[in-house]
């Protein structure tokens, strides 16, 4: 896992790097006379994105915490102006992204990621078999609508499998293949084990 945050607090200028081994945070921090801002990334890599699974794990995930993470953090606790979830891959690994962008200070905004990264496993964990094919269904309706329809589209996709090393051309068939057959203990384990939250 990787913990990493950016500040910008209102001030002269000072500028920090500290640049640990993997497992712990990084942080880059430049302190500036301009308006006070800072970023917040918690990024977890899972694995291999040639795994088919983790990285369809991945996109359900980002499915299940958009609306509940974006509402927690933005809506309720006010915490920044831009606040998202994303499952990405770099190359050939596919990790999982929580981004918060605002005012508040890195430390108190990183703690408070982790606090809804701890009520997600929660969540996931007293989740019902209803509740995971309504998730599932949902994604496969938006899933649908992503699938490139026009040559340029197509083509773009297949460019994007290229530059991730990743080659799968008829990924997007077995993607929907893999989420119609994902049970819910596939879930609680990957998020329980894999994701180490």
């Amino acid at each position: 896992m990787v913990k990493f945050y950016i500040t910008q607090m209102q001030t002269d200028c000072v500028i920090s790097f500290i640049c640990p081994f993997l497992g712990t945070s990084w942080l880059y921090e430049t302190i500036t006379s301009a308006q006070p801002s800072s970023a917040v990334l918690y990024y977890y890599q899972f694995g291999m994105s040639k795994t088919p699974k983790l990285h369809i794990m991945g996109k359900l995930m980002e499915h299940i915490t958009e609306l509940p993470f974006y509402v927690k953090l933005r809506t309720e606790e006010q915490l920044g102006y831009h606040v998202e979830t994303s499952a990405v891959s770099y190359g050939p690994t596919t990790g999982f992204t929580f981004l918060v962008q605002g005012e508040k200070h890195p430390a108190y905004v990183f703690a408070r990621i982790e606090n809804y990264i701890d009520s997600f496993v929660v969540d996931v964990n007293n989740m019902t078999e209803g509740t995971l094919q309504k998730h599932k269904q949902s994604y496969l309706s938006v899933f649908k609508r992503s699938i490139p329809s026009t040559f340029d589209a197509r083509f773009t996709s297949v460019w994007e499998q290229i530059t991730n090393e990743q080659m799968d051309f008829e990924a997007d068939d077995r993607h929907r293949d893999e989420i119609k057959a994902l049970t819910l203990k596939e879930l609680q384990q990957f998020v329980n084990v894999s994701a180490d939250f």
